[in-house]
């Protein structure tokens, strides 16, 4: 999945990523809020969007 969906996903379930649009830089705040999802869905937090993660989205 391009980093720039997964801001979109993010962005659009309101985390705050400091970004009016999807940029493509999985940067520090694009990590943490893919970690926060991880944690919230019951994942492994580890900041890689594999299956379950993708779906979390």
């Amino acid at each position: 999945m391009p980093v720039a969906e997964i801001q979109g996903a993010l962005l659009a379930r309101g985390y705050d990523l400091r970004l009016a649009e999807a940029d493509s830089d999985a940067g520090p705040r694009t990590i943490g809020a893919v970690t926060a999802i991880q944690r919230s869905a019951g994942l492994v937090a580890d900041s890689i969007v594999g299956p379950k993660t993708q779906a979390a989205l």
